[in-house]
């Protein structure tokens, strides 16, 4: 049993979470721990991350700063005296009601780092509901991209997952030939092929991925960086999937907005 599994203590629950959501923000190297006074204690946070979890911050009317961050160099030596001064200002003026004191910064093995200490129950709540504030767009893509897919005709056995938010991105997961041959189709305007196969070999599913791949490429700013076909398979007995990449959050709006705009192409039955 995890010490996520042990009964009622709250303090596990908010850690867990909280854990959840600095995943989501791309902050997972605070790696939130429950310790033996019951309080929730944060590892270390370096600089270019800090950089980025201000911005994302501030982005949130829960917590806005004086200035934006995003235009500072990050990296270990990037950074100026100035413009890691500028983030400790940031970070501070961001997590204010968390009471997290003065965030000394420590030289650590990673790198510069700056100590956020620990946090209550009522702490870790709060800094979680921080978080999904500030990361609302996110949830709200990846919420319609979910929407957008089902309002085609997709279900679950051809939609392998419900898209969700990992390190600031939209993360996706498996589809199947007939429902990724169906988004190319209404993202290019072309027909889906009469004889398309619902088990196709792995030549038949390349041409369906890359005509995937250039359907996106083309209703949005970049599209899938990594995409893969993954032909059926006889040891497993698994049918052939597309794993799709994830997507930024421009990316995803973009996806949304172009699926959308198309004209509405169901599924074709099944054959019996």
């Amino acid at each position: 049993m995890t010490q996520w599994e042990r009964g009622p203590r709250p303090e596990f629950n908010a850690c867990f979470y909280l854990r959840r959501a600095l995943t989501a923000a791309d902050a997972q190297c605070l790696d939130a721990e429950v310790g033996s006074d019951r309080l929730i204690h944060l590892q270390h946070l370096d600089v270019s991350t800090a950089a980025r979890l201000c911005t994302l911050l501030q982005g949130s009317p829960a917590a806005a700063g004086p200035q934006r961050l995003d235009t500072l160099v990050m990296g270990r030596y990037g950074m100026s005296r100035d413009d890691i001064a500028a983030v400790r200002n940031g970070l501070r003026n961001a997590l204010a009601e968390l009471n997290l004191g003065d965030l000394p910064l420590r030289d650590t093995r990673q790198g510069l780092a700056f100590e956020l200490g620990s946090l209550t129950v009522s702490g870790a709540e709060a800094f979680t509901a921080m978080l999904w504030s500030a990361m609302r767009e996110h949830v709200t893509a990846a919420r319609a991209l979910h929407t957008t897919f089902r309002d085609r005709g997709l279900g679950k056995s051809e939609v392998h997952f419900e898209p969700d938010v990992h390190q600031l991105k939209i993360t996706l997961g498996d589809i199947s030939p007939l429902a990724a041959a169906t988004i190319a189709s209404a993202l290019d305007g072309a027909p889906l092929p009469d004889d398309l196969n619902e088990c196709p070999d792995y030549p038949e599913l390349e041409q369906i991925t890359d005509r995937l791949v250039a359907a996106v490429k083309t209703a949005t700013s970049a599209g899938f960086v990594d995409i893969e076909a993954i032909p059926y398979c006889t040891r497993c007995c698994e049918g052939p999937v597309v794993k799709l990449a994830d997507l930024t959050l421009d990316e995803a709006q973009q996806l949304i907005a172009a699926l959308r705009s198309a004209d509405a192409s169901p599924l074709p039955a099944r054959q019996p």
